[in-house]
């Protein structure tokens, strides 16, 4: 059953007008996937010229992958790949190929976003919740002319230290304002939809740790 929530986060990413829809919740409640989905919609049917996608490039907890080799693109392609597995179900490799060389997708480190303006565009901010609050308000500000941006992350999962930038950015945005172009939409547990285990491992660790 689809929650009230979903349908307001999907209503969000259909509206025609341009701003930012900050989406948080656990893992598997479709926070990208349905980020995604909508672009390549909004790309399809004309509202929208480019895709761009972006995340920050911090390992898991506890994880050290040490220096990769390769370009840029080789260097970030395993942070991305949730997102191209997303594409993959609209698209198939060679037109994901196509579209990346003929600049109709984008996949930016996020540290290099600095200096960028977006015009024409949807742009897609993965894992915002391992930015820092530096990092997303340079993100923020790249939106130009005729561009969204869909800022999608999972406090509970955050591998950096210190208050981060998710959490820095709802704090500021709190209480909502009622014609502001950033809004906010929580996801439930309820609208996980990876797999009826996964929503018993959430149960799992969010209840308090045992003694």
């Amino acid at each position: 059953m689809t929650s009230v929530s979903r349908v307001a986060y999907l209503n969000l990413l259909r509206a025609p007008v341009n701003g930012v829809v900050v989406v948080t919740g656990k893992a598997g409640t479709g926070k990208t996937y349905h980020a995604v989905t909508e672009a390549v919609k909004a790309l399809h049917m004309g509202r929208t010229q480019k895709l761009v996608f972006t995340r920050p490039t911090v390992p898991a907890a506890g994880e050290n992958l040490g220096y990769l080799p390769g370009s840029v693109e080789e260097k970030l392609a395993p942070f991305v790949q949730p997102i191209m597995d997303t594409l993959a179900k609209s698209f198939t490799p060679r037109d994901v190929a196509h579209l990346r060389s003929s600049g109709k997708i984008e996949i930016v480190p996020l540290a290099f976003m600095r200096g960028r303006t977006f015009e024409d565009s949807w742009v897609i901010l993965d894992e915002a919740q391992n930015t820092t609050p530096a990092q997303m308000r340079m993100a923020l500000t790249r939106i130009g002319c005729n561009a969204s941006m869909v800022v999608a992350g999972d406090q509970d999962q955050c591998d950096v230290e210190g208050v981060n930038g998710l959490t820095d950015l709802l704090l500021r945005l709190y209480p909502q304002r009622a014609h502001s172009l950033i809004r906010h939409v929580h996801l439930p547990d309820s609208d996980v939809v990876r797999s009826e285990v996964v929503k018993e491992v959430i149960g799992l660790y969010t209840s308090s740790c045992p003694r």
